[in-house]
């Protein structure tokens, strides 16, 4: 069974999504949805999916709070894109609701959030009483590191607020699977020595991705964190460009295979279960 713990869904008819303006994003410029998930993952035991929001709007995180009543993979749990440092984000947190789903309206609770500029060197940083809010409803903060250099920060703050639940995206682009052991050694290091700080597994780009550098990657991410502190997430459909999950999944499969079943079933869905407080 597996548990994508880091999926993108969204809808341009609701949110326009700037970013996609950049050259290389124009394979994403359609709303991608539930049904476009489930076919890019046809033939894989995906049970079901973490949605975090890619932009920060209130009419499209109500839509993925309520796509779990379309076909497809179901949506366990949504991360909500958030600015942590307006003063009102502490409004915002407590309007998410309860963290249950509502099996008569089959809304997806939100299980965390995410601020995509939390950790750019300009940034304001989150607001106190708003990360107090979140440790309070059990809400993970996901954070997305905009370059590798940015390592520190992410030390800082997660240090900052033991209360709260971290969950660190994409560690292929944080530790690029082409530096040196000792690079990955060094970073990972410090990162394992924070207890409130899960790792995903997720955005891996197959082609900027080789065989070996890879297999050392994971071995050392195994080495260092457990496998109880490693989620997989496919970033679909970014690093995919919205292609077929199957490639991806069968070469971590590949790599994972000195695993012990329970060790494997940490990384493909407990971990996510966990993680998120499903």
């Amino acid at each position: 069974m597996i548990i994508d713990a880091h999926c993108h869904q969204w809808n341009l008819a609701l949110n326009r999504h700037a970013w996609l303006g950049d050259p290389g994003a124009a394979p994403l410029r359609r709303t991608f949805d539930r049904p476009d998930h489930g076919a890019a993952a046809q033939g894989l035991p995906l049970a079901g999916a973490v949605c975090v929001q890619a932009e920060e709007s209130a009419a499209e995180l109500a839509w993925l709070r309520r796509a779990e009543t379309s076909a497809g993979i179901p949506t366990l749990g949504v991360v909500a894109a958030v600015d942590l440092s307006s003063p009102r984000i502490s409004r915002h947190v407590a309007i998410f609701g309860d963290r249950t789903p509502d099996r008569a309206t089959a809304t997806a609770p939100v299980v965390g959030v995410r601020d995509a500029r939390m950790l750019d060197a300009a940034g304001p940083g989150p607001d106190p009483a708003a990360m107090a809010l979140l440790a309070e409803r059990g809400l993970t903060v996901d954070l997305l590191v905009p370059d590798p250099g940015r390592l520190g920060a992410v030390v800082h703050l997660v240090a900052a607020y033991p209360a709260n639940r971290f969950a660190l995206d994409h560690l292929p682009q944080v530790c690029p699977p082409g530096r040196s052991a000792a690079a990955h050694r060094a970073a990972m290091g410090v990162l394992a020595e924070l207890p409130n700080l899960t790792v995903k597994v997720s955005g891996l780009r197959m082609e900027d991705s080789p065989g070996e550098p890879l297999r050392r990657l994971l071995r050392i991410a195994f080495e260092f964190f457990g496998s109880r502190r490693l989620m997989y997430g496919s970033d679909w459909p970014v690093s995919t460009a919205g292609r077929a999950l199957g490639a991806s999944v069968r070469t971590l499969s590949e790599h994972l295979g000195d695993l012990t079943d329970a060790e494997r079933d940490d990384f493909w869905h407990r971990t996510a279960l966990t993680a998120y407080g499903l």
